[in-house]
């Protein structure tokens, strides 16, 4: 077809437009893999704070808020 800026061209473009063409396909494609990975992050992320809030029952919660605030209050009668 001819040349330009020295590079030879053909029906796709040139030479430098199909290596550009081939490197943004490939930056298409590890950020398309990138957003797959966080995705999955984030739904790992809910599975785990899910699980970390089902750990205890209310019940064990309370008595042990309770008893951990008593302990406080004790030891800082004793400092007195």
């Amino acid at each position: 077809m001819g040349t330009r800026t020295g590079l030879k061209m053909t029906r796709n473009g040139c030479a430098f437009g199909q290596v550009s063409r081939t490197m943004i396909e490939d930056m298409r494609s590890d950020i398309k893999e990138i957003k797959t990975g966080i995705e999955g992050l984030g739904t790992k992320q809910v599975e785990l704070f899910n699980h970390q809030s089902n750990r205890l029952p209310l019940w064990a919660t309370i008595l042990f808020t309770l008893l951990s605030s008593l302990v406080v209050g004790l030891i800082v009668l004793s400092l007195k």
